[in-house]
């Protein structure tokens, strides 16, 4: 006598499934946080490098002002023109659609983990996507900040400083992931093409 075996229960997924959506549900609340910032009357605040001169100020929980050396500070720039602030919002914008394209990614590629399919092409194209992702909106934010970084200082009548390699190391946490899954993109590849290949042998 043989029974039908019970299918495997999909709490694993679910739950990988849900903390995707929270993820996504959590940047989305940031982008309209941030959108709604930039409109604000007082200000958008930006953080500039300042010289470093000591000076006088309180800092919070100090009862009285004391010399302290600065490296930047915060501004609220009120007289951002209008295309530092559409720099600003397709930031925000960018951010929230790569995060769905990765998080979406993510999912399928964790069902066909869950289904037993290591080695698909569907697995394969949504560790591709995740990479290309997350590089493309790394860099797309970059220069979108950076643009209204130059509209911040030109407001302030600040001279702007075009970006260079140090500003590549703020986004390396961007670039490792990208390139581990460009790399896992590669390896599951070839992985497919062994399989196919090991079928057709048999």
């Amino acid at each position: 006598m043989t029974t039908d075996a019970a299918p495997p229960r999909p709490t694993g997924t679910l739950d990988l499934v849900f903390f995707a959506v929270a993820a996504a549900a959590a940047v989305a609340l940031w982008a309209v946080v941030r959108i709604v910032g930039v409109f604000d009357p007082t200000g958008v605040p930006f953080t500039l490098p300042v010289s470093d001169d000591p000076v006088a100020l309180t800092l919070e929980g100090q009862s009285a002002p004391a010399t302290q050396t600065l490296t930047e500070a915060t501004v609220r720039v009120p007289d951002l023109d209008a295309a530092g602030k559409a720099f600003l919002v397709a930031s925000a914008v960018i951010v929230l659609l790569g995060t769905v394209v990765a998080v979406t990614a993510i999912v399928r590629l964790a069902l066909e983990f869950r289904a037993g399919r290591f080695f698909s092409r569907r697995v394969t194209r949504a560790f591709t996507i995740v990479g290309a992702t997350i590089l493309g909106t790394a860099l797309l934010v970059m220069l979108s900040d950076a643009m209204a970084r130059r509209s911040a200082m030109e407001a302030l009548g600040l001279a702007y400083e075009p970006l260079h390699l140090l500003d590549l190391v703020a986004y390396a946490p961007a670039w490792v992931a990208s390139l581990v899954a460009g790399v896992l993109a590669g390896a599951f590849a070839y992985g497919e093409r062994l399989q196919r290949d090991v079928r057709g042998l048999v």
